[in-house]
């Protein structure tokens, strides 16, 4: 890493975030690292400009532990005039939300932002994607009623169709959210399990001892 750092200035926006996903994902901190990582980001932020990219960087940035919020105030708002441009899926967005999250760089205003643009390719997202979705709302104290019922009816859509393991890992998703639930996010939590458990039942023979713990 100490040889990478002094280089960084020579890669493209595309391998910067390949790099820095690589080493986020080998768990590896060198504080050397991430303060090169950091200015390169900040004098660069403007050349990212694909969702791949933007996703990539951000997660890895927030998996990193890097701490600069004045780096995190741009990237949110670089992302969102990029969603003006560009679509962002869910599977992005999904991502996106749950790297800001894990920083606690957003707030409600923000998070809703984000929902309304998911809403439009919502129908293709994962149940952990709704999941991180719910979270990262919730996270925030964000109440966004149409989201939340969107999520609720595709879960519930999804839940019909899943083997034991995918109910297994749905209701594990979900269950992250109970964490930072408020009051007013509990119905909407509620409802999902009610169909999780009702998809359960009737899958009951098919399910293993391990997934039914």
């Amino acid at each position: 890493l100490p040889r990478i750092s002094s280089h960084l200035v020579y890669l493209t926006s595309a391998h910067l975030s390949m790099l820095a996903s690589a080493v986020a994902k080998a768990e590896v901190h060198d504080a050397n690292f991430i303060a090169a990582l950091t200015r390169e980001l900040k004098a660069r932020l403007m050349e990212f400009h694909s969702p791949m990219e933007i996703t990539m960087i951000v997660n890895a940035s927030s998996k990193l532990r890097v701490t600069d919020e004045d780096l995190y105030r741009r990237f949110l708002s670089h992302i969102q005039q990029q969603m003006g441009h560009e679509a962002f899926h869910v599977r992005d967005l999904s991502v996106i939300v749950q790297a800001i999250a894990r920083v606690q760089c957003a707030d409600a205003s923000t998070m809703a932002k984000f929902t309304e643009c998911a809403s439009k390719t919502l129908p293709q997202a994962t149940p952990l994607e709704l999941a991180r979705l719910m979270h990262a709302c919730m996270s925030v104290s964000c109440m966004v009623d149409d989201f939340f019922t969107d999520c609720v009816v595709h879960s519930r859509e999804q839940a019909l169709t899943m083997d034991p393991s995918g109910l297994s890992g749905a209701a594990y998703a979900f269950g992250q959210c109970f964490e930072v639930a408020e009051l007013q996010h509990l119905p909407y939590l509620r409802k999902i399990f009610r169909n999780l458990r009702l998809a359960a039942v009737t899958s009951l023979p098919l399910f293993l001892p391990r997934e039914i713990v």
